[in-house]
């Protein structure tokens, strides 16, 4: 999706590969699709304040952004045909992902011509996932013994501001120098994706050329969880994030999202800054207001849309 706001827009693409697939076709008239993974600048840059809704004043660094990925799927319309990525669900660190991209695997064989479908789903973790590049194998266990979606940590900083959690009057803080406030946020949060269709025309699915190759993109965009509504299409949003630093209920200095359960979302998203409108899922909590924005996060070569299936 394109943001438009008073703010620049930094995109994330998260691309899909897959393994190999014979497709219907003789080798003459096939070609292949990759798949790979690539993070958004929000995610591997951080979000300043300038990107940051007027006045908010905070800005935004992960420090470890872990997705549950797969299975990645590619169809045609007309046959019913539907192929999977031969591959089992992966967890991967956006945060660390290069940006060139991690190629996740690859479709060799594929009649050539329309594709109708693509598709990709952020299960939660269980038994049998596997690590991908720089995720230790402590991090998989924290994933499937919870059934996580994400983990997502980092920070978020200000050159002055305040720290209020609602009902913790004693707990306020304000400060007119450097601030910073942790963020360590596990959250199963299972999604299919799709159909997909490209940011560039709108067509659902993807071409394969005769004789040679594309690229398939599966995005995620790391910004969602600091929105100010659930947009579809051009997100018309500002991003806030003073909501999570109120959020700090125990006064730690860390914001989990336990603490998120806890907390009414009337009280961190004000009527007049936030609407609740078009949400994927009904918006009581915090802790909601995330798993709703993080449900809305999945796109297609960069920008293009997916349907958004909550599981």
């Amino acid at each position: 999706m394109t943001t438009l706001s008073s703010r620049s827009v930094l995109p994330f693409t998260l691309i899909a590969a897959a393994s190999l697939f014979g497709g219907c076709s003789s080798d003459s008239a096939s070609g292949r699709a990759t798949v790979i993974l690539e993070p958004e600048s929000t995610i591997t840059d951080g979000i300043r304040v300038a990107e940051m809704a007027p006045g908010d004043g905070w800005s935004v660094d992960f420090e470890r952004y872990l997705v549950a990925l797969g299975p990645v799927s590619i169809g045609r319309t007309a046959t019913s045909e539907r192929l999977d990525l031969d591959k089992a669900v992966t967890i991967y660190d956006l945060a660390q992902t290069p940006s060139s991209g991690d190629e996740i695997g690859r479709f060799a064989g594929l009649e050539a011509g329309r594709w109708g479908y693509f598709g990709f789903r952020t299960p939660a973790a269980s038994e049998g996932v596997v690590a991908g590049p720089g995720v230790t194998a402590a991090l998989v266990e924290r994933m499937t013994a919870s059934g996580l979606t994400y983990v997502i940590e980092g920070t978020i900083n200000a050159a002055s501001g305040q720290r209020c959690p609602p009902g913790r009057d004693g707990c306020c803080e304000a400060s007119e120098g450097p601030v910073s406030l942790r963020f360590s946020l596990d959250m199963p949060n299972d999604t299919d994706y799709g159909p997909c269709e490209s940011d560039e025309g709108g067509l659902e699915g993807f071409a394969v050329p005769q004789n040679g190759s594309v690229t398939l993109a599966a995005s995620i965009h790391g910004d969602h969880m600091f929105f100010d509504s659930c947009p579809e299409g051009i997100e018309l949003v500002d991003r806030r994030a003073q909501w999570l630093a109120n959020a700090d209920l125990d006064c730690s200095g860390e914001v989990t999202a336990e603490e998120l359960r806890d907390i009414p979302a009337s009280a961190l998203f004000p009527a007049s800054l936030y609407s609740f409108a078009g949400c994927p899922i009904p918006v009581t909590t915090a802790y909601d207001w995330l798993k709703t924005q993080l449900h809305t996060q999945g796109h297609f070569q960069s920008e293009g849309e997916c349907t958004k299936t909550p599981r």
